[in-house]
């Protein structure tokens, strides 16, 4: 009961964005800093949920763990953040080592900003090397990729966003499979300078010899 009365002031002076208070309260004691009660998570994802940076990177000096799960998603701080659409929060996660949790869509940081419309979170996101690609089946969906999401939720401009990325990824690829093969054939017979090219009458095929 008094862990129940203490965690509750506690949150208190998170919203209340005293980050003062929310040192005192919590004192030296790893435990408290770390406890995770339901919905609301450890007291990182209530900090990370109303977008009090200052108390973030002090409940993180302090020792919080960064990706322990919780709340109402069972997901890390930076899923939260992400979700609410606190842009610096994840930033800073991010910044700080935070894990992007994909295994579960609930847990998924770029699910999250999918849903709640946060286009900047998704390309932080992305920018940071989340995977897109990622297909989730459940009881609410069948091999659902971020894309498929996004289309599913209304979010049509993350969609193109998304699209803009596969096809990027895409055509990387396929330019690395020519660098490849042109990088055999010089080993193989040459620079390719030196090579004579030549158009086949009536066709568009070049053949090089």
């Amino acid at each position: 009961m008094q862990n129940i009365q203490l965690a509750k002031e506690i949150r208190t002076a998170i919203k209340q964005n005293n980050v003062k208070g929310v040192v005192e309260l919590i004192g030296s004691d790893t435990e408290l800093l770390n406890m995770s009660m339901r919905p609301f998570g450890t007291f990182l994802h209530v900090a990370a949920t109303h977008g009090k940076l200052e108390i973030v990177k002090k409940l993180i000096e302090l020792g919080a763990d960064i990706n322990k799960r919780g709340g109402v998603y069972g997901g890390g701080a930076l899923n939260q953040a992400a979700s609410k659409g606190q842009f610096e929060i994840v930033k800073y996660l991010l910044a700080c080592g935070a894990e992007m949790d994909m295994s579960e869509p609930e847990r998924n940081p770029l699910f999250g900003a999918i849903q709640g419309g946060h286009i900047d979170i998704v390309k932080l996101l992305i920018e940071n090397g989340i995977d897109i690609h990622v297909k989730y089946t459940g009881e609410y969906m069948k091999n659902m990729d971020a894309l498929a999401f996004a289309h599913e939720q209304g979010q049509i401009e993350i969609a193109n966003l998304l699209d803009t990325n596969k096809k990027g990824e895409y055509k990387d690829t396929v330019e690395n499979e020519k660098t490849e093969i042109l990088d055999y054939i010089t080993e193989q017979f040459g620079p390719i300078d030196d090579t004579i090219s030549e158009i086949i009458p009536g066709s568009k095929v070049s053949i090089d010899i």
